[in-house]
């Protein structure tokens, strides 16, 4: 089915691509790849730091994308959900979303250049500023949150860190923070417009040591 919906789509997709899947979808991307290229396409694939397989991503993992951002035009994610191709979004690039029941195309730069716009001025205007950390093992970054806070410090704002388990925006309704920081999985701040990227703020913090 999948390689139907590949063949139907193929004449819309792009030149240069980048072949990433969720675990139960990587079967496919064998055949998903020998299609698009026999349809004249050049296929990128890479492994991730924490993944096992080839193309193989996941949510606090998206490294397999990453490495190939560069070269590539789109993103072809073999699995569902509008999770892991927000993160993707992340890379610059538009997103099709390809499973047994079809396809959806997602280009986020516009939704994704508001949601920035939006969420920079909410961080610029406020003075206390949460920075989440992530316990997870892989994710956890509380060093980089603590250089974040001491830099955040110099710039005149007082920045609290969060150690937090799950991360979700409901849960952040508990605290009074405008915004937030985020150093877990960058997918996350795709949902908020109160919740920045560590890489959104590198020009504002000059943070060419982080």
């Amino acid at each position: 089915k999948i390689r139907k919906v590949i063949e139907h789509i193929s004449n819309k997709l792009p030149k240069k691509l980048g072949l990433v899947a969720l675990l139960q979808y990587l079967p496919a991307a064998k055949t998903v790849k020998a299609v698009l290229e026999k349809e004249g396409k050049k296929v990128f694939t890479a492994s991730g730091k924490k993944t096992a397989y080839e193309a193989q991503i996941i949510g606090c993992d998206i490294g397999a994308a990453q490495k190939i951002a560069n070269n590539v035009d789109a993103f072809i994610l073999l699995g569902s959900g509008k999770f892991h191709a927000l993160a993707l979004a992340s890379t610059g690039k538009s997103v099709w979303v390809v499973n047994e029941s079809g396809f959806e195309f997602i280009n986020y730069d516009q939704a994704k250049e508001t949601r920035t716009k939006v969420a920079l001025t909410k961080f610029l205007a406020a003075y206390d500023i949460g920075i989440l950390v992530s316990i997870k093992p892989g994710q956890e970054q509380l060093g980089l949150a603590l250089k974040i806070k001491e830099a955040l410090k110099k710039k005149g704002k007082n920045a609290i860190v969060l150690l937090c388990n799950e991360i979700a925006e409901r849960e952040l309704e508990n605290f009074s923070f405008a915004s937030y920081i985020n150093t877990a999985c960058p997918g996350l701040a795709f949902y908020s417009k109160n919740l920045l990227n560590t890489k959104e703020i590198e020009s504002f913090l000059n943070s060419n040591n982080f």
